[in-house]
């Protein structure tokens, strides 16, 4: 028996090393990739080995721009680059047009860009200068307004001239109020719309109704902030005397106003904070982290796009911004984390920065819009007892942390505490760079 046992294991070894030995000998599986080219140069088929990178060639097609390769003749399935079997891959071309570049009055050259009509791509950056003047984007006409950013997106059917669109410096920028302390820049919806003002349907390309008196207003469906533990009243207006009650779920509209902006420092190119509370925001949904959160990509994103148009931006400079977690780390210098942001919330150091004009807690608190009121914001309207200097300022979150659970805010009466970053009724008091060429 036990012999038996043993001329069973080696015959059954002896049978796993052929069969080992025979896949080692094998011939490698190969397939064969071939080419329709639709209209391009012929490309030869190719042989590979199953499981071997395979980089497919770039066709060639007078007048036409490659578009990829896909598995299927009626081009709806691209070629992922990873074939198992015999395949013929079916070549897809877009039509080639030229993208001409015109100065219209600059000095400078750029050259001249080939694209598939009917497919997005990128503009490069302007590299046109006038002097005097802001680049403002690009045009269709010589005359014709801005229609696409510096390196914007465009999609275009047959060849294109884009031309330059400049603006005066001194049309975006008053500098009899630099030597005031401040700036007027940008628009954004603050004030409740006046009595006798109605509103039409006619909307521009930010949403924003036109008024009767030639104002854009921007419509919001009120959701004031909701405080059990005060007596809160939701209400617009400068002060208690002249306020005018807010009902929730109730629409109103707000004026799009220049947002006027604090010089905190700067000759030429300026640090700047808005002078009041523009709106509300939570900072994120889980990190109190500057760099991963949900308020730094608003304020880079929709606020951004709808507060300055093509030529402001031109000027708001993509800052560095230092935003310092040694308040989270014990005081470990290392962890301070770098970004840049054409806008971001003023860091702790910043509101406690005697320099900035920031000397106590009367200096560091900031009135709010009713816009941002409408929106939800936490401002000292909430009794008769605040109709004093506290009447109509609103909390503002900074970008600092305090801990792993809370980031660092300012209260409306201007002492700074914190707040978890899902809190809402936060409010949102940006800052920027803003270089003005002289």
């Amino acid at each position: 028996m036990k012999k038996a046992v043993k001329i069973f294991v080696v015959v059954f070894i002896a049978v796993l090393l052929a069969g080992m030995l025979i896949a080692c000998n094998k011939e490698p599986e190969t397939i064969t990739i071939s080419f329709e080219t639709n209209g391009g140069l012929e490309v030869p088929a190719v042989t590979i080995n199953v499981g071997d990178d395979f980089e497919a060639p770039t066709p060639v097609r007078a007048g036409y721009i490659f578009k990829g390769w896909f598995v299927d003749e009626s081009l709806s399935m691209p070629f992922d680059g990873a074939p198992t079997h015999n395949i013929t891959l079916f070549a897809k071309w877009a039509v080639a047009i030229g993208v001409v570049f015109d100065g219209n009055g600059g000095t400078g050259s750029m050259a001249s860009l080939t694209e598939g009509a009917g497919y997005p791509f990128t503009l490069p950056q302007n590299a046109f200068t006038k002097s005097g003047h802001v680049f403002a984007g690009w045009a269709t006409t010589p005359d014709g307004d801005a229609v696409y950013g510096d390196r914007g997106t465009v999609t275009a059917t047959e060849s294109i001239t884009l031309y330059a669109v400049w603006v005066d410096i001194d049309s975006l920028v008053n500098r009899e109020q630099i030597s005031q302390g401040y700036i007027l820049f940008g628009e954004y919806p603050q004030t409740l719309m006046a009595d006798g003002v109605t509103i039409t349907e006619t909307k521009d390309a930010r949403g924003y109704y036109l008024g009767s008196d030639g104002k854009y207003y921007a419509k919001v469906t009120a959701t004031p902030f909701n405080e059990e533990w005060y007596d809160y009243q939701p209400l617009f207006g400068p002060d208690y005397d002249n306020s005018i009650p807010m009902q929730s779920g109730d629409d109103y509209y707000f004026k799009v106003e220049p947002i006027k902006w604090r010089i905190l420092e700067g000759n030429g190119t300026y640090t700047l904070i808005a002078d009041i509370v523009l709106d509300t925001q939570i900072f994120d949904e889980t990190s109190v982290f500057w760099h991963e959160s949900y308020v730094r990509e608003w304020l880079n994103g929709s606020f951004y796009n709808v507060a300055f148009s093509f030529a402001e931006k031109s000027l708001i400079q993509n800052a560095r911004v230092a935003t310092n977690y040694d308040t989270y780390y014990n005081g470990q210098p290392d962890y301070e984390f770098e970004t840049y942001d054409y806008l971001f919330l003023p860091s702790h150091e910043v509101v406690t920065n005697a320099k900035y004009g920031f000397d106590n807690q009367s200096d560091r608190s900031a009135l709010c819009s009713d816009y941002s009121r409408a929106r939800g914001v936490f401002v000292a309207t909430y009794s008769e007892k605040n109709k004093d200097i506290n009447f109509g300022k609103a909390v503002y979150t900074t970008r600092t942390p305090m801990d792993p659970h809370n980031v660092r805010r300012v209260q409306y009466i201007g002492r700074v505490e914190f707040t978890n970053p899902m809190t809402a009724g936060n409010g949102i008091r940006p800052m920027m760079i803003l270089e003005i060429p002289a």
